[in-house]
């Protein structure tokens, strides 16, 4: 992305324009091409869990039957924190959450490693 300036406008009042640097602006046709092409190959890094993506969220999930199935998901969660490393991204541990679903009275504690 070429050295632009941006500012907001809302109800008739401008914000002051700041410089950026990096990234693809928002609303852009090619943003969503471009995360795409950039992400395109996170699945090769997957065995054994399931690897949703809308835009740019990604969801990994994993039906438990046994304790092995956590092991797997855990794997996988290693992949991706290779992958991501490796392309020079950023997970945001901010917008990472973990949902269990059933009975299971074991508890399992996963991790993402590289953060």
């Amino acid at each position: 992305m070429r050295r632009s300036c941006h500012l907001v406008s809302h109800k008739a009042e401008l914000s002051h324009e700041t410089i950026v640097s990096s990234g693809v602006t928002q609303g852009t046709v090619l943003g969503p091409l471009l995360f795409l092409c950039f992400s395109a190959n996170i699945n090769d890094s997957i065995n054994g869990s399931v690897l949703g993506m809308y835009a740019d969220d990604t969801k990994l999930f994993k039906g438990r039957q046994h304790l092995g199935d956590c092991m797997t998901l855990q794997n996988d969660l290693n992949a991706i924190s290779l992958w991501a490393d490796s392309w020079l991204r950023t997970l945001n541990l901010a917008k990472t959450k973990h949902l269990r679903i059933g009975r299971h009275r074991e508890y399992h504690t996963f991790y993402l490693k590289w953060l």
